[in-house]
């Protein structure tokens, strides 16, 4: 006999999925499919080099890498230059507010 039924399984459960909207100063929005398209357009327009050289780290890699890291995702945007996406959608809206903030961009994030 298995007592079919009366087990009760405790599963873990998946946060909700959320995105990131972003509102450029000229009333652009920027809104992917997934986080990390928009964090890669946000970088795109601000300037790979120039994101880069703030010195942002994401799990002790540089958020804009030269190398790539041998466990972490990231997504080649430049020639050689690699963008770390492992992060949540929480800490991609801190990034691109650092982002913001450090190059006076003044974008609104919002996540959704």
């Amino acid at each position: 006999d298995h007592n079919i039924g009366t087990i009760k399984r405790n599963s873990t459960t998946k946060s909700a999925k959320t995105n990131l909207r972003v509102t450029l100063l000229n009333g652009k929005v920027i809104e992917n499919r997934f986080a990390y398209e928009t964090l890669q357009e946000i970088v795109m327009i601000a300037g790979v080099e120039k994101v880069r050289a703030l010195g942002i780290i994401q799990c002790g890699v540089p958020l804009i890498s030269n190398t790539q890291d041998n466990f972490y995702n990231q997504k080649e945007i430049a020639k050689g230059m690699y963008l770390i996406t492992h992060s949540s959608t929480g800490q991609k809206r801190q990034q691109i507010e650092k982002i913001s903030d450090a190059l006076n961009l003044n974008i609104k994030v919002e996540i959704i």
